[in-house]
């Protein structure tokens, strides 16, 4: 997936524009040094990085790119003494460039502040890469795989695969972003779309839900919680059962208040109005109202896409939140112990319903793998 940056950048780049993936050349690591000492007879005392496919001695396209770190507040000092050695620089105000060419390579200069937040980015790409052979093996296959082929594409491959090593697309905004693209090309081929998000608890959903529904404003956001049964109720349930995160598994929701709800958005275009659960009293006195008139409902909550439950079969489209259980848990405990203070009910206590919560869902994540039956999985 994408930045809205970087779609913009693609967007520039001609459709005809081909790419040419060359093998490594060993002779580049001279041709390097060359520029190095240079730089460094001139008295410029800079850190000089090599980066790029030929630094990390991949294919790629037989470039050469250095890159001389510098605040940008000293540009003034250097461009001058760079310009002595290399020539009139190529363009340039916060990043300054020199094209050069040697050894039949194409070598592209830039003097840079290395505490922007792209040449960080850029910079620990290149270290990702640099230390772990099996990123490296799959990148240099994007590369190589590409030869002959639209630059275009080439870059939206390489774009993809940074943004996943970075791991960009765990940004709320640009997740939501994400997923309202696919959600907008669903939604083409049906007049009324339903779509369950689904995945661990704490893991983003309902912000997923929220920034969804700020971007499209034809889309009706819905809390499973808001069709949990009665506090009552569901206390009644437990004490009667031997095993109570099967109740939270599968009898936790109202399945047929909820199933009705979505029937009638898919055979109505109305306003409509509906008590929803109160988290505090424990009883079935919120009301909400829906405007039915919109195309697209989205239903985010936990146990979704159980093969169990009746309402998996309401969904036109899966979406699944994945992420690092442990790391979730942790940042979760946390948030709950600086919201409830010295009044924190630790989730390993017997009594704790959210414990019971956790059981069932690591037991549906375990059994049923929801991530395979989604029909699009997030990694967050």
């Amino acid at each position: 997936m994408l930045t809205e940056n970087q779609e913009k950048y693609l967007l520039k780049i001609p459709t005809y524009k081909i790419v040419r993936i060359v093998p490594y050349d060993p002779k580049i690591s001279g041709i390097v040094q060359e520029i190095k000492n240079k730089i460094a007879n001139a008295g410029i005392n800079l850190e000089v990085k090599f980066m790029g496919a030929s630094a990390l001695q991949i294919s790629g396209q037989g470039d050469i790119d250095l890159y001389i770190f510098c605040p940008e507040k000293d540009f003034q000092i250097y461009v001058p003494k760079l310009e002595e050695i290399f020539g009139p620089k190529v363009q340039g105000i916060s990043i300054i460039k020199w094209q050069l060419e040697k050894g039949g390579h194409e070598v592209e200069m830039y003097l840079t502040d290395p505490n922007t937040p792209s040449m960080q980015e850029q910079t620990k790409v290149f270290e990702i890469l640099k230390n772990d052979p099996l990123l490296l093996e799959e990148y240099e296959e994007i590369k190589s795989s590409a030869n002959g082929e639209s630059f275009r594409e080439y870059m939206k491959r390489k774009y993809e695969f940074f943004n996943r090593i970075l791991g960009v697309s765990s940004e709320p905004k640009i997740l939501a972003q994400q997923v309202n693209k696919i959600i907008t090309e669903w939604a083409k081929e049906k007049s009324k779309l339903v779509i369950a998000i689904d995945g661990y608890t704490g893991i983003g959903k309902t912000t997923l839900l929220n920034n969804i529904a700020t971007l499209n404003p034809d889309t009706i956001p819905v809390n499973r919680d808001d069709f949990l049964l009665p506090r009552e109720i569901m206390q009644e349930k437990l004490a009667k059962a031997e095993d109570r995160s099967k109740i939270f598994e599968l009898e936790a929701c109202d399945d047929k208040k909820l199933e009705d709800f979505v029937n009638r958005f898919r055979n109505s275009n109305e306003k409509y109005q509906i008590d929803t659960y109160d988290g505090v009293s424990g009883n079935i006195n919120i009301p909400k109202t829906y405007d039915f008139s919109k195309k697209i409902m989205v239903v985010e909550g936990v146990f979704m896409f159980h093969p169990q439950s009746p309402l998996s079969k309401l969904w036109d489209k899966r979406i699944y939140l994945e992420g690092d259980i442990e790391k979730i848990d942790e940042r979760r405990v946390k948030r709950e112990k600086e919201r409830w203070g010295k009044d924190y009910f630790p989730e390993t206590h017997p009594d704790s319903y959210f414990r019971q919560v956790i059981i069932g869902l690591k037991r549906y994540i375990e059994l049923y793998k929801p991530n395979e039956i989604a029909d699009f999985v997030l990694k967050v």
